[in-house]
Formats: structure tokens, sequence, C-alpha cells
């Protein structure tokens, strides 16, 4: 008897341990040591309706019944149940929730043609049996301005042939959808026994469309109040959770992003996704922004793109402006300069960093939807941080290598020698050949960008054909010839005898030129500004002509000759070009009735047109070939490129006398190169937007129909973009809205016959 009592007693204190053990696990699932309070939350909890986190895990309740699947989307493990298909982004998120704390956030991007979520298995043992409950279905939540046709298709069996069951719903915008399939028809369709495939996606997207989904699963109509959103995950701790050493968003390179949270916040609407549109032969790119930077980070930059596409990444640095005398939206920190990236970008703590991807499609590339991933990757641990989705659309149409709007843009040779100073113990006839290197080197990125530079060349010098021949290579479609006029402070020679000297000298140009057929690219330039109707400037033109009738002559003015006034004036002009703010229609158009080639200039801001210094907006860059190509300009002139005055370009903004930030400064001196600036990428895109343009207008002969030609005049109607150059849209989306619609419509009716390059000189 006494054993036996010693054995209960035994028996006892261990059962109390074993009681104890289990309630201080289930106390530390909550994150702490378990009270009455949790071990009764906690029991209350374990008696509901088993709900699975780990997608297809199935249990047995007591009482018999099976227990529904379900994702709440609450963890990690959640989203691992599904792939990504065609570019689609996911992450979890706590912005939405139809229930619990955390809800899936997915990002459909443009032009893709099936995105969406995908599970499948061909194992018996592996199959979903759906047919627990009344419904299967989920919540979700269109974030864009339009409804939205989501597909769910469902497959049953392990092997192929498998029953489908496919339905459309649509989701209307802003707000949650409840998208409840009853079992019933889904047993007409399958087997709801022996579900194999899942797909939930957006048949083809016009544009990038953000939804919000939650709560994938069973629903079961006699137990709602235990299905109710909010029910199943109130208290659960994120268990396993990693926190990101940054955070990131894309925004397209026409908005420059300023270095504030208010700004993204307020200002900039980020997707996840890289989605680029291009025609044959085109670039374009998007940033990558990464801010609340918790920690130091080196950042490795990994790309997997396997296309005839080539691609570049640069680190687009910040420089600091100062207050000028025009209206600006920001005084402080602007995005600039470019450096490519060739190894690793260090992410300093609480500072932002932007990365701009470019793109650019060969011209021998086959058109259609291109997907990739940008890694980005801890690169002193290895660990990968972000994938970045990254989808290319080429469009079946091709834009020329030499651009079809001339351009005219100065370099300032005195400032290479200051900014690449001669090394110490360096030959001054190697230095000399380092700075014509830097020369060439920009004269190449300008190109590069679509900007022709002046070049003011001597066609009889040694080496000229060579030199040019290069150029040309690179899509040079004009450029100034002789070392007297407008970038030389107007110097020609008041002397008559001299003047005729220095015109006998242009002949020999102008008989090279003929020679080489270059004649047509080549002008002078001649005047740059003063007093319209100077007579003396009627005489150079005029001794130009006499002998070399075949050379023209470029004036710049601000305003416009008026030949009813002057009428003998202005007759040996070949091309006026006048600044943006003294526009005037009529003046133009007598211009052009009397033959003369229209150009256009920009100087100093005046706050009202579009202008390239560091900060105006971009669209304001990507705008100005739209306005020139519905004015009818052939031709744009920028005074300088490399006016460096002043102070180091890096450090000091304000490089001209006038109060003005990068006005004349659109490259940057770094080591012994010269790098572009975001100004420059955004006006290369305009300038690639003029040649959609040109195809578009050619359409007009074309014998379209009906309903083509109806789009082809609402797409050439710009009202609703600007009606002058000071009155225009601010808002970038707008310009890249028409711009994609145009691509499109250009693919559609061209189909392949791309854009010839007209120069002869490719």
């Amino acid at each position: 008897m006494r054993d036996v009592i010693v054995a209960f007693l035994i028996g006892l204190a261990l059962g109390a341990c074993g009681v104890f053990v289990v309630c201080y696990g289930l106390g530390k699932e909550e994150g702490g040591i378990a009270d009455f309070s949790s071990i009764r939350e906690t029991s209350k909890r374990l008696s509901r309706p088993f709900t699975s986190t780990a997608g297809g895990n199935k249990e047995q309740g007591k009482r018999g019944k099976t227990d529904r699947w379900f994702l709440g989307f609450e963890k990690q493990g959640d989203l691992k149940f599904f792939r990504l298909t065609d570019g689609l982004y996911a992450e979890l998120t706590s912005e939405m929730a139809s229930e619990g704390k955390r809800s899936l956030y997915l990002e459909f991007p443009a032009g893709a043609s099936y995105p969406g979520l995908y599970w499948e298995v061909f194992n018996v043992s592996r199959l979903l049996d759906l047919s627990g409950c009344e419904y299967f279905g989920f919540d979700a939540f269109n974030r864009s301005q339009f409804e939205q046709r989501l597909v769910v298709k469902l497959k049953s069996g392990a092997n192929y042939p498998k029953k489908v069951f496919e339905r459309t719903y649509s989701l209307a915008p802003g707000k949650w959808t409840k998208v409840r399939i009853p079992l019933s028809e889904l047993s007409q369709n399958l087997d709801p026994k022996a579900i194999s495939y899942i797909k939930i996606f957006l048949p083809s997207p016009s544009s990038t469309v953000e939804l919000y989904l939650d709560g994938l699963g069973q629903y079961c109509a006699n137990r709602q109040a235990e299905c109710s959103p909010g029910l199943a995950w109130e208290g659960l701790a994120f268990a396993g959770e990693v926190v990101k050493p940054f955070s990131y968003g894309v925004v397209d390179s026409i908005f420059k992003v300023i270095p504030k949270r208010s700004y993204l916040r307020n200002r900039l609407e980020m997707g996840k996704v890289l989605s680029l549109k291009m025609a044959k032969g085109e670039a374009e790119s998007q940033q990558i922004v990464l801010f609340d930077v918790k920690r130091d980070v080196d950042l490795r930059i990994e790309l997997d793109l396997k296309a005839n596409l080539k691609c570049e990444i640069y680190e687009v640095r910040f420089v600091k402006t100062k207050r000028p005398y025009y209206p600006v939206t920001h005084v402080g920190w602007w995005p600039d300069p470019m450096l490519e990236v060739k190894g690793r970008v260090h992410l300093s703590k609480g500072k932002m960093c932007l990365l701009l991807v470019r793109i650019k499609a060969g011209e021998r590339i086959k058109a259609g939807t291109y997907s990739g991933m940008v890694r980005l990757v801890d690169g002193s641990s290895g660990e990968l941080i972000y994938e970045v989705p990254l989808t290319v659309k080429v469009w079946d149409f091709s834009i020329p290598r030499r651009p079809t709007l001339k351009t005219a843009f100065d370099v300032y040779d005195s400032f290479f020698a200051e900014y690449f100073p001669r090394k110490k113990g360096e030959d001054y006839r190697l230095w000399k050949a380092r700075l014509r290197k830097i020369k060439h080197q920009l004269h190449s990125l300008m190109l590069e960008y679509r900007m022709s530079p002046m070049l003011k060349v001597e066609p009889t010098a040694i080496g000229f054909k060579e030199e040019i021949q290069d150029l040309l290579n690179r899509g040079l479609n004009a450029f100034a010839v002789g070392r007297y006029g407008g970038s030389f402070g107007n110097n020609w020679p008041r002397d008559p005898k001299k003047l005729k000297e220095v015109a006998d000298r242009y002949a020999d140009y102008a008989h090279v030129l003929d020679k080489m057929g270059l004649l047509d690219m080549a002008y002078i330039y001649t005047w740059d500004e003063g007093k319209i109707g100077d007579p003396f400037v009627a005489r150079v033109c005029f001794a130009i002509h006499s002998v070399a009738p075949g050379l023209k002559n470029m004036v710049c003015y601000h305003g416009f000759w008026d030949p009813a006034v002057n009428p003998d004036w202005g007759k040996d002009i070949d091309i006026w070009c006048f600044q943006i703010a003294s526009y005037n229609r009529l003046g133009m158009r007598r211009l052009m009735e009397r033959g003369m080639e229209i150009w256009m200039y920009v100087s100093g801001p005046d706050g009202k047109t579009p202008n390239l210094v560091i900060d105006s907006l971009g669209v304001e860059h990507r705008i100005l070939p739209w306005m020139m190509f519905e004015k009818g300009i052939k031709g744009f002139l920028y005074w300088a490129v490399n006016f460096w005055q002043g102070g180091n370009p890096w450090e000091v903004t304000f490089n001209t006398p006038w109060q003005q930030n990068g006005n004349g400064s659109l490259f940057y001196p770094y080591k012994d190169e010269i790098v572009p600036s975001i100004r420059d990428e955004i006006f290369r895109d305009g300038m690639e937007d003029y040649e959609y343009l040109v195809l578009l207008k050619g359409l007009e002969n074309r014998d379209l129909p009906l309903e083509q030609r109806q789009q082809l005049r609402r797409l050439l109607d710009f009202s609703s973009l600007w009606d002058s150059f000071t009155r225009y849209t601010h808002d970038g989306r707008q310009l890249l809205k028409r711009r994609d619609e145009i691509g499109e419509f250009l693919s559609e009716v061209l189909g392949g016959e791309g854009s010839p390059d007209v120069s002869p000189h490719r």
C-alpha cells in the first residue's frame, strides 16, 4: 500500500511538471512566460478550427471535421507557397489588411503577358482538398483608378490532362472585393478534393496595376464568425521576420528625386518593378530609390537579363543648390551627376541613394517583352536583400541612330586645362594628348545623349576627315565651321580687306565639305545676340555667301527680324535661332515663308519657359523637343555644356555671375574623364520622343482605317499637354502616358517597318 501511495505521488508530481512545461512553451510563443490569462487565451485559440499558414497543410480535428486550408499572409512562409510569373512583384505589407495585421501587396507590370501568383504540383500526396468548406476565395483591394479584371484558374488531378476551372472577376477601383467561389460551382468543372494548380493573374495589363490580396483559402458559411476578418491572427508574433537594411521604390527618370522623406511621401508614387518600354535602337531608364537606410551597406548589384539588350547602372549623386533669382520648387540638394556603377555602391545610414538603370535595345532585336531581375546584394555577407523584377517591352519599330532634330551644343575648350591640369612630371605633349582624349570623350558622350557638339572645325586641317567620320558614325547631325562668330565673341574683322581674307578661308572649307558630301550638315555660328538690324551682321553674312553660297549663316537673337521693316538686312541669313521666351508665331512664320530654317535656344531661366538648369523639373527637359516638333522648329542650340566657372561644379552650382544653378553645365569633370547628368538622360529621352512624333506625323499620308485615323488625330493633338511655351503640363506622367500611347500605336501600324536613317552618313 505504501508503494502504491509513493508511486501515485511521483506520478502526480511528474504530471504537474509536464503541464508546467507545456504552459511555459505556449507562453513563450506569445513572447513571455505564461500566466493563467495567457493559458486560457491559448486554449481558446487551440480550440478554434485549425488554420494552416504553410500552404497545403491540412489536419483532422478531434470531432472528425476537416479543417480549412487558409493563407492569412501574416508570415513570410505564406508568400513562399506561390511562384511569381511575368515580372510580378510581391511583398507582405501592413499598409492594408482585410483581416489580421498584414496583406500581400502585388504590383503587376505593364506590358507583361500573364503576371500573377502560380502554384502547381504533380504529386498525389501534395494535392489540396478544398471540399471541407462551402467557398474558395480571397479578398482583393484594387488600388488603381480603373476597374480591373482578375482571373482565377484552378486545376485538379496530378497528371495531365487536368480538369480546369477558370473565371474572371471584376475589381472595382479603390475598394475591397470579396471573391467567393462556391464549392458547387467548382465541382461542375473539377474535383475539389484533388486541387493541383492555382493561378491568380491579370491578363496583359496595359499599365502598372497595384492590388492587395488577403485571406486566401476556404470559407465556411456555418462558421462565418470564426472565419471573420481580424479573428484568426490577433496577438500572434511575426516569428522569424527579417528586417531589411533599407527600403526601395522605382520611379521613372523624368522625376528628380529630392532626398527628403516628405518629398517621397507627397510627390512620388513609387512602384516595385522596373518596367521599361522602347523602340528598337532606343534607350530608356528608370530609378531605384534606396531610402530608410538603417545601417551602412556595401551594396553589390547583379543583373540577370538574357536578351540583346544593353544595360548600364549609374549612381545618381546630389549637388547642393543656392537660391536663384527665378522661382524653384526646392533649394538644397538636387540629383544631377551620374557615375557608372562598376563595383559596389556604399549606402550610408540615414542617407538616400539613387540608382539609375538604363536599358538600350539593339537595332536588330526581335520585338516582344523580355523579363529579368536586378538583385541588390549585401557585398559583405553575400546576403540577397531584394530582387527587383525587370520587364522590357520592345515595340515593333525602330528609331534612327542619327537624330532628326538638329542640335548645336557648344563646348568651352578653356576649362579642360583648368580641371584636368598637368600632372607632376607629366610631359607637356602627353598632357596635351590627354586633354584631346578627354575632349573627344566628351564629344562621344554628348552624341550618346543625342547632342551634337558645335565642333567649330577647320575642314582643311590635318586629320579632319578621320575625326568627323568617327563622330558621324556616332550620330552627329550638324556642326559649326571656323573659328569666327558667336562662340568667339562675334570676332569678325571690321576691316573689309581682312574680312575678305577670312571669307576666302571659309570658301576653302566649303569646297572640302562639298567634296565630302557634308556641306548640308555644316553651318557658321555667324552671330550671337545683339541688335537685330545691325548692318555689320549683314556685311558678314554677305561676305560669306559671296564666296561660299552653300555655307549656311546662323544667327541667334531675342526676337525675330521683320522683313517688312528692313527688307534687305537678313537676305543672307539661312538659319534663324530665337530665344524661347521671345517666341512669336507671326514673326516665325514670316521667316519660314522666306525659306529660313528656324532653330530655338534656351539660356538664362525665367521661371516660365522650360530650361535645362539643375533646379528645373525633369518634365521641362523632356518636353522641349515635343514643343519644337509641334511648332515646326528644326534645330536646338545650347550655349555651353561645360561652363565650370566659379568653382568645382560638384561643390559650386552657382556657375554664372547671374545666380543660376548649373546653367551651361550639363556634364561634370571626374578624375580623368567627364560624366553625364540626370538632365542629359531626360533630354535624350525627349530627343527620342521626337523620333516617335516624326514617324507619327508621317502616317498622315497613309491610307489608314477610320478608327486608326481618328486615333492618329488624337495623338497629334497636344493641346492637353501645352498651349504655349509658358503654359505646359508640369506632370511628367501625362507626357509619359502620351508617349506610351504613341509607341503602342506605331508598333501596331508600322509592324516592323522601322525608321530608316534618312541621312547618307550612317
